[in-house]
């Protein structure tokens, strides 16, 4: 293995080569272009994003693009792409951004371990199978990840958080629908592969790439659990907030309830008249508040009786 520059990754085994590129500019993918006979648009292609998957078939080598969701770094970039061309004794990956799960499988590449448990020279389509693997491990973190939010958010819920949850479920709702949105647009590539993949790899390879389909499948359906557990608790969030809000609303009509007789009776004694009943004789503000608080239990008592809260 050598660089050919701090960007750009050469690592070899007999007759296999992988480069791995980082943001490779103009000169640097000429370079490649020539070395390995790629098509002049597979050149272009490799030079800048590519914001949708695909996938084309050639002659020796295979050109293809993947997503891949990233949602546990505090970044604002949550979706990586890396370029393949993967042909016969070489494989190149482009990228346009640091992505650790790839820069730890070039690491175990430099020290030879996966070379002690894959016959890697024979085939590019082992290494090819080898990252898709890691890479799909990847986002299985990053589900895991999301779970585990989302059980948090459960404990919050039922710890009387429903109206601070409201916020994170929402925030939870957006990274799961672009996950899937990036997952699921990999399926017609993926399924091309394996349809396809035998023009370039060798025969035996059937399984591995049958592997990667089963692999990617049980993604999306880790995915579908995961926005039916989000359902559901965005259910429960919304019970139990409504729940709460109609208890303070409870709690304010009994408020309103019981002071609206003061009010109404108050009131009238309020009014500019000559003659005011009760006004001036002994004990009149006692007699004033009993019939007050009279009337209020009367009230109180026929509510109750009628199950009117």
């Amino acid at each position: 293995m050598y660089n050919l520059n701090n960007m750009i990754k050469r690592y070899t085994n007999n007759n296999l080569v992988w480069i791995d590129a980082e943001n490779p500019d103009k000169s640097e993918i000429e370079g490649l272009m020539s070395e390995f006979d790629l098509e002049p648009e597979v050149a272009q292609e490799l030079t800048l994003p590519t914001y949708k998957p695909k996938i084309k078939v050639y002659d020796d080598y295979i050109y293809m693009v993947l997503h891949f969701p990233a949602f546990r770094h505090n970044s604002e970039d949550h979706e990586h792409e890396i370029d393949f061309v993967i042909g016969k004794n070489f494989l190149i990956t482009t990228r346009y951004g640091n992505i650790d799960q790839l820069e730890k499988i070039t690491k175990v590449f430099e020290v030879n371990n996966l070379l002690a448990k894959h016959d890697l020279s024979d085939n590019t389509g082992y290494l090819f199978y080898y990252i898709i693997k890691e890479l799909f491990k990847s986002l299985n973190d990053e589900i895991d990840y999301i779970n585990d939010t989302l059980r948090g958010i459960e404990n919050k819920i039922f710890a009387g958080q429903e109206k601070q949850m409201v916020t994170s479920l929402s925030r939870v709702s957006r990274n799961l629908l672009e996950f899937k949105n990036v997952v699921t647009g990999e399926n017609e590539t993926i399924l091309t592969l394996e349809r396809s993949g035998h023009a370039v790899f060798e025969k035996k390879l059937s399984y591995n790439l049958s592997d990667i389909v089963s692999e990617y499948y049980k993604i999306e359906r880790a995915i579908e659990r995961n926005i039916n557990f989000l359902s559901e608790l965005r259910e429960t969030n919304n019970s139990l907030l409504s729940t709460k809000q109609n208890e303070i609303m409870k709690t304010l009509t009994i408020i309103t309830f019981t002071v609206m007789p003061f009010s109404i009776i108050n009131s009238f004694f309020q009014i500019n008249t000559t003659f005011k009943p009760l006004s001036g004789i002994p004990y009149d503000w006692y007699i004033l508040v009993g019939i007050e608080t009279l009337v209020v239990l009367l009230l109180y008592t026929l509510a109750r009786r009628n199950k009117w809260f």
